[in-house]
């Protein structure tokens, strides 16, 4: 069992740095050993964290190589049928070194490919280096028992076992806005989505295969689950489950350290204990948790399979006071947001302090047998779709879950009975509590892949799979690897063995399924587990948090909205929903999260109209505004912050718990601001456009101190009555440039003692290339020669925003490729279908389509590489109120060439890190173009300069000043 780590990047100088991050954020999975290896020739780390179960000796080391140095493996996880892969190997000639199952797994690659992967019996994820066919080979059991991740970021490819490994590489990775939407709904989040962008699980029972050549990968199944109905007597399946749930136990023992088992007291642990105790009478032990109270303790089953068995046992008991005390542990551990897995964190805890190294835990057998409630639910869920107006009215009738849950069935998706089963909030209540509207809920949900096949299954068997690839795979799975791995302690689970899951997939539903839950696994081993166990009502293993929740001083706090606060009081809602709230509001944020107090007074507001929903310089002031803000919290001063257009808040910038976005409902934002309390005594207002928000807010409260940021174009002319009034009004205006500074003056009458000028920053997560080479994969996508010259542009492209000076661009372009055949144009951005058209005519005119590229919308992610890229930046537009595009390529060490009529040249500092020519002035353009061209890049220095004069942190500092 380890955990593993892999990238793929031609930035090879910083491989082995950033593969080390990654094994080190994952240290706890794997403390006995570490390993890092980077090819000499190919772009490609593997990494590893060793917690040792077979073959202790160094003989087992990761990452493995084989004997002729062609393949190279990080391998998490148990090969169970490794001895009979191993005699196998040896028929073929394959000579083995040591005992470990990670050799086996490396040379039944070398023997079978990827077909290997369909011969193995086990749990595990894999990265594979292969010299031979220069690939990088990825896979993840049959089951998805173990975790892998891979993700994307510029040209490279990220494989992990746990998300946080990403975030050591680089904490600023973007968040995925819209994963509070999943995480509500359902309670955790549902593969193939993650909290970070650009990052997936790679699904279960598949192998994804990386052409280093080709730089590109594809993904395909390997194994896929198949239900039939060939065994038809229920004497029949009760031997052949018999015989198999044997078998698995035996295999999952295999260990070369103390072995133990969950005894929770229900019938599937019970069942374990029974068997293992046959094959180890003299080794086994086993541990269980108890509480003081009696409603949630099974103390008195797990004795009686105690005395049956004469086990090893020990008992550990869970308080408040424990709870308490890690809860702000089980927070840190949770590597995904989920309601579950408490229990696991406290059960593997002690196994630890048990001596355990390898636990076995009953979880799956609910799934493939019918252990629970949504088993026998199903015909009445059905009758209810019927009645289509009972979801309408139920819900408003009750404010009560589950009953409010009725509402999936307004929805015809092919999830709904899921939800409607164990949904966590209906999108109604999610909607509310994310302050979005409902039907970008919905909407969001509806992209949720259908699990194959789902629809042609009969009833039992389609419950049995959204049971097993919905909840099981993103909830049980999950929560079991990352607690248990978190104490470093090996979690097996022998109901998923794969030879056990094909076998009861073979069986008919009929058979399988029993008027009793679980019935058939019961009979199989009814002359061994006591009939007091088997008999009893099933119970969950929970523990009473519903008592100990509310006695959480974070919970009486603004992380959970007042109402949803009264509800979970009045028992309207259970400690899991609003542990959910609690996650959404808090998890991802990069600010210190406190259990133990409640929350600070609110004292200002920043409103302003987008910071995430859309693109552009006004839109990356708001995000650096906001981040002024979070990391100028204090125990006196906190503040909120309203998005008009934004519906989501990137938690890296503002903690959600403290933003409300509107998502362009401007009514219902101004109502807000009419009805809402007004615990603020300053507003700070991102954009003039908002004045008259700012105009109620004062009607209403009109000692209110007031900050406007005035930008640029929108405050160059003379404003509406109510604008100036706001303006004059304020305490302080705030603008990006001298030269907004003089139009606010001119044009709009605001006295300049009111008026300082804060020049804009570099954003906080941005992180300069100044790497001399170019980006390889940009290289290759656009067809670059080493020796070409690329000048680059970023702009919108929209029929209102033509004064960014790109036709000029291309004119000037046209002039110097007659002199300069390598010279190549790169000009990006979002554009309209009528402004594309009228650039497509421009550039046929001037005869440079050949060395023109157009390539649409550039990602953040790629967007610095973009400037490494480039050995120019031109964009001599009229209208900048200060340019933070500018600013962002030179950061990079990139030539820039500007407008000298607008703020431009104040971001530029009047010339001394870019060049500066009259916007109108074609010849002038193509002069500096071809001057910057010529120039050697002197990208350190350039970037250097640029970093101390727009660096974050000291904007932070005079913005936080300016803010008080």
């Amino acid at each position: 069992m380890c955990r593993i780590a892999a990238i793929i990047s031609e930035d090879k100088a910083s491989l082995s740095r950033r593969v080390s991050q990654m094994n080190e954020a994952m240290r706890r999975g794997g403390p006995d050993d570490e390993g890092i290896f980077v090819d000499e020739t190919l772009p490609v780390a593997l990494g590893l964290r060793r917690l040792s179960i077979i073959d202790l000796s160094y003989a087992g080391h990761q990452p493995f190589h084989s004997r002729d140095g062609m393949l190279t493996l990080s391998f998490n996880g148990e090969i169970y049928n490794y001895r009979e892969l191993r005699q196998e190997l040896q028929r073929l000639g394959y000579i083995f070194s040591s005992q470990s199952d990670t050799e086996v797994l490396l040379y039944a690659y070398a023997a079978w490919g990827t077909g290997c992967l369909s011969k193995l019996e086990g749990m595990f994820a894999l990265v594979l280096l292969d010299r031979r066919n220069q690939t990088v080979v990825a896979a993840r059991d049959h089951a998805g028992i173990k975790p892998l991740y891979y993700g994307t970021k510029g040209g490279d490819l990220y494989f992990s076992s746990e998300v946080r490994g990403l975030l050591s590489v680089d904490p600023g990775w973007p968040q995925n806005q819209r994963w509070p939407i999943w995480f509500l709904s359902f309670g955790f989040m549902p593969e193939p989505h993650t909290t970070l962008q650009n990052v997936w699980h790679l699904p279960k029972g598949h192998c994804l295969v990386y052409d280093l050549q080709a730089h590109q990968y594809k993904i395909h199944a390997y194994e896929q689950p198949v239900f039939t109905s060939d065994i038809t007597s229920y004497p029949e399946a009760v031997a052949a489950v018999n015989k198999h749930v044997l078998e698995a136990v035996n295999k999952h023992l295999l260990a070369d350290v103390p072995v133990g088992i969950f005894l929770s007291g229900g019938i599937d642990s019970s069942i374990l204990t029974l068997a293992a105790q046959r094959m180890y009478p003299d080794q086994l032990r086993t541990l269980s948790i108890y509480f003081e109270d009696e409603a949630y303790s099974e103390k008195y089953y797990q004795d009686l399979v105690i005395r049956k068995t004469g086990v090893a046992h020990q008992s550990y008991k869970v308080g408040q006071e424990e709870f308490t005390s890690c809860l702000s542990d089980i927070y840190r551990a949770m590597d995904q947001p989920s309601t579950d897995g408490i229990n696991t964190y406290f059960i593997t805890k002690y196994a630890k302090e048990y001596g355990l190294k390898v636990v076995l835990s009953g979880l799956g057998a609910d799934e493939i047998f019918g252990g629970y409630p949504s088993f026998s639910r199903t015909a009445s869920v059905q009758r209810a779709r019927r009645l289509r107006m009972l979801s309408h009215l139920v819900p408003l009738v009750t404010g009560r879950y589950p009953l409010k849950k009725m509402a999936y069935l307004r929805e015809d998706r092919w999830y709904n009975d899921y939800l409607l089963n164990r949904g966590l909030l209906t999108p109604d209540d999610v909607a509310d509590i994310l302050h979005v509207n409902k039907q970008s809920v919905i909407e969001e949900l509806a992209t949720y892949p259908e699990i194959p096949g789902l629809s042609r299954l009969s009833p039992g068997n389609r419950v049995s799979a959204w049971e097993t690839d919905i909840y099981m795979q993103n909830q049980l799975l999950r929560d079991s690897d990352i607690y248990s791995m978190w104490h470093s302690v090996e979690l097996r689970v022998p109901f998923l063995h794969k030879p056990l899951m094909n076998l009861v997939r073979q069986i008919d539903p009929a058979v399988k399924f029993g008027k009793r839950p679980k019935q058939l696994l019961i009979d199989a081993f009814r002359e061994e587990l006591p009939e007091e166990v088997w008999k009893r009502p099933k119970q969950g293993f929970t523990f009473p948090f519903a008592n100990w929740f509310k006695k959480i001083p974070a919970f009486q706090n603004r992380y959970v909205p007042s109402r949803w606060r009264k509800k979970f009081r009045r028992g309207q809602i259970n400690y899991s929903r609003v542990w959910a709230i609690f996650l959404t509001r808090s998890f991802g944020s990069i600010w210190p999260l406190n259990l133990d107090k409640p929350s600070r007074k609110i004292d200002t507001v920043f409103i302003y109209l987008a910071a995430f929903s859309r693109t552009g310089g006004i839109e990356k002031v708001n995000r650096a505004i906001l981040k002024v803000l979070a990391d100028g919290f204090t125990d006196r001063r906190v503040s909120q912050a309203y998005g008009v257009y934004d519906d989501f808040v990137d938690a890296r910038y503002f903690p959600r718990y403290l933003f409300n976005g509107f998502s362009g409902k401007r009514f219902f934002f101004l109502c807000y601001l009419l009805l809402k309390p007004i615990p603020w005594r300053h507003v700070i207002v991102g954009h003039v456009n908002l004045a008259p928000a700012v105009r109620l807010l004062l009607w209403r409260k009109p000692g209110l101190k007031i900050t406007v940021i005035t930008h640029g174009i929108e405050v160059w002319k003379p404003l509406s009555r109510s604008k100036q009034r706001m303006l004059q009004r304020a305490d302080r205006v705030i603008s990006v440039s001298d030269y907004t500074k003089q139009q606010l003056i001119e044009m709009n009458g605001v006295r300049p003692e009111r008026i300082t000028v804060q020049p804009n920053s570099l954003d906080p997560f941005y992180v300069p290339q100044l790497q001399e080479g170019r980006p390889a994969y940009l290289q290759r996508r656009y067809g670059y020669l080493p020796t070409d010259k690329i000048v680059l542009t970023v702009a919108r492209l929209n029929s209102q925003e033509q004064y960014k000076g790109y036709d000029k661009v291309l004119m000037a372009i046209a002039e110097l490729y007659k002199k300069n055949p390598h010279l190549k144009y790169l000009l990006c951005g979002k554009t309209d279908v009528r402004e594309l058209e009228r650039i497509n005519v421009l550039i046929d005119e001037l005869g440079i389509r050949e060395i023109v590229k157009l390539p649409g919308f550039i990602a953040d992610d790629e967007l610095v590489d973009h400037y490494a890229l480039a050995d120019v930046f031109a964009m001599p537009s009229k209208k900048e109120g200060f340019g933070i595009v500018f600013i962002e390529a030179a950061a990079c060490g990139t030539a820039v060439i500007a407008g000298n009529g607008d703020g431009s040249k104040e971001a530029l500092l009047n010339g001394e890190i870019g060049t500066l020519v009259d916007p109108d002035n074609v010849e002038a353009l193509a002069d500096a173009i071809a001057e910057a061209l010529e120039q050697p890049r002197l990208k350190q220095q350039l970037g250097e300069k640029v970093l101390y004069h727009y660096r974050f942190e000291k904007y932070k500092d005079r913005v936080g000043e300016l803010l008080g």
